[in-house]
């Protein structure tokens, strides 16, 4: 499972998104307040986004791609400059061997710790 969080507020950090994608293709989408888990809505959101995955089983990897709209991420459109706090994320193997990867590691048992997000910021093409 690779995993990508992002969020646009950088006043209300603990609403964020959540993008996953899965070595057999699957996806989950969900939009994120990591002080109130239980709000209306968080399982039924549908950001538009699509992934493509792949497993190369002889060379025991595989691949996987999202393609995540921006306009699920922030209602404003980009821009050079916009600022979005962002952490990716990787569980490898199955339970009780499981590997936590992270980008910006959260330090603690949940990936969903937005104070350790790191920042992406949008620039102009070289």
């Amino acid at each position: 499972m690779a995993e990508t969080f992002i969020g646009y507020d950088f006043r209300h950090i603990h609403h964020y998104k959540e993008f996953e994608v899965s070595p057999q293709g699957e996806r989950v989408d969900l939009d994120i307040n990591s002080q109130d888990p239980q709000k209306p809505g968080v399982w039924t959101w549908n950001s538009g986004f699509q992934v493509a995955a792949r497993i190369d089983s002889k060379n025991k990897v595989w691949y996987g791609a999202m393609r995540i709209p921006f306009g699920a991420i922030d209602p404003e459109p980009p821009h050079i400059g916009t600022m979005l706090r962002i952490n990716l994320f990787r569980c490898q193997g199955p339970p009780p061997d499981r590997k936590l990867l992270a980008w910006q590691t959260p330090m603690s048992k949940t990936f969903h710790v937005p104070e350790k997000f790191g920042l992406l910021m949008l620039v102009d093409q070289p």
